[in-house]
Parts: C-alpha cells; structure tokens; sequence
C-alpha cells in the first residue's frame, strides 16, 4: 500500500535525521574558533570559555541544537518505526546507520575533552 505523502513523509524523517549535523559544526565552530583565538586547542580547566566575547554567540546556537537534536532523535526514532510498520516496506538499512552513526559521533562529542571545556 502506497500513500500520497510518501515523498512529505520520507522528506521530514531525512530532515529529522540531519539534526546531529547542526549540533556537531556549532560545537566544533566554536571549539576552532577559540583555538584561533586563543592560539592552541583550548584546555579545559586553564582556559574559561566564559572570558571570550565569542561565548555568548555560540553559547545558545551550541544549548538548542543539543536539545533539538535529542527531541528530534525520539521524533525520528518514532516516525521511521511508525512508516516502516504503516508502509509494511523492508527497512532500508542506510538512512538508519547514518543516523546511528551521526548519534554516536554526538555522543562521542558529549563525553569528550570540548564539552568538559564549555562546561568548565
């Protein structure tokens, strides 16, 4: 059974998929831009991310887009189980190990040495 919003449909998954994207340039800008400024890759502990200007620019971007990217994980993670069951269509395989690898990449992010630094 096919439906008239399949492309609408496929459409707002891939764009919930491409959320972790936003979240990993803004967080990574931010880190390489203090590097420039800073003239090393910033430490945490020795150097407070709070004393640049730059800080409260990123700040916000860098806060949304963690918070849209976990919201849009469990919207994804829904809408791909609740087409694929309504479609009754063989799972395609690639869009689901993109998103897990872009998941893991962000956690990867979330647990490294840059987001001990911005929260130091």
């Amino acid at each position: 059974m096919r439906f008239k919003s399949s492309k609408n449909w496929n459409l707002i998954i891939d764009a919930l998929a491409l959320f972790p994207f936003i979240n990993m340039i803004s967080l990574l800008s931010f880190y390489l831009h203090t590097a420039i400024i800073i003239g090393h890759l910033p430490i945490p502990s020795l150097d407070d991310p709070k004393n640049l200007l730059i800080y409260y620019f990123y700040e916000p971007i860098i806060l949304m887009s963690f918070v849209a990217n976990i919201i849009c994980l469990f919207l994804w993670l829904f809408g791909a189980l609740t087409w694929n069951l309504i479609t009754i269509n063989p799972i395609t395989w690639k869009p689901v190990l993109i998103r897990i690898a872009l998941q893991i990449i962000v956690v990867y992010l979330l647990f490294s040495d840059i987001s001990v630094w911005l929260g130091d």
